[in-house]
């Protein structure tokens, strides 16, 4: 953590540095999040089955043009991450539990987690129209939820297996879960990791950006009250969002 916050500060401080001699242009920014979660966890059957869900993003957007093919893009966004949960797979994995075949799972849960973000890419550009780019991102959550609505089949009968609707609520620091109510649950309310994709400019005003999202961060919380043996390198579970957006700069 204390790498990141060391990173992004240098960073920070290269962008002033460059303001003297960079062209600054602002615009908004707008596009959609085919978000999932990696998971890697020390107890494997507790790792879910997930697959992408779609979200969008959107928000401010700066851009520091240093050279005729450098630049800094950076910004402010509301991105929405999160995962859905793949019900064939979890099917499969129940058949297999029980020694069973033919349980189907019908209906949908996902999670959908809400975040202001602030990417810093550098960008280069192969020509006048294709660019790359790639940096870290840092994103402060603030909540979210998770809906099951899931219906077991099996041998001919059907039963609700998941009807509920979760509160996530995002916490930097140590999670509390004694203050919780039934219907809510934590997160790590800090997420950070890196950006890297492809540009094309459609006109020096438009520009499309197709990009892969690696977080670094862990969604569950670095610290449990009263839970002393608890260790997050042992519940890792991160966000990964492939994402594809349009971006309109003023003035250019």
């Amino acid at each position: 953590m204390k790498k990141i916050i060391s990173l992004m500060a240098v960073v920070a401080f290269m962008v002033v540095a460059l303001q003297t001699t960079a062209q600054i242009t602002f615009g908004v920014k707008a596009g959609l999040n085919m978000a999932n979660i990696s998971q890697n966890y020390k107890v494997a059957d507790e790792e879910m089955p997930t697959k992408m869900g779609i979200a969008f993003h959107g928000g401010l957007a700066v851009d520091y043009a240093l050279s005729e093919k450098m630049s800094i893009q950076s910004g402010l966004l509301f991105t929405i991450k999160g995962y859905n949960v793949d019900l064939d797979e979890w099917a499969k994995e129940l058949d297999a539990e029980f020694d069973v075949s033919g349980i189907e799972l019908e209906g949908s849960s996902t999670a959908r987690l809400n975040y202001l973000e602030i990417p810093i890419h550098f960008a280069y550009g192969i020509n006048d129209k294709l660019q790359l780019f790639a940096g870290p991102y840092v994103a402060i959550g603030f909540g979210g939820k998770a809906k099951s609505d899931i219906t077991l089949k099996f041998d001919g009968q059907s039963e609700p297996l998941e009807n509920e609707t979760v509160t996530l609520k995002s916490v930097i620091g140590e999670a509390d879960y004694t203050d919780l109510a039934d219907d809510e649950d934590i997160i790590n309310g800090l997420d950070f990791g890196l950006n890297v994709g492809l540009g094309y400019k459609v006109t020096p005003a438009i520009l499309v950006n197709a990009g892969y999202s690696l977080g670094l961060g862990n969604l569950n919380p670095s610290k449990i009250k009263d839970y002393a043996d608890y260790e997050p390198k042992d519940y890792k579970m991160s966000n990964n969002v492939i994402s594809l957006s349009v971006t309109y700069l003023f003035g250019k």
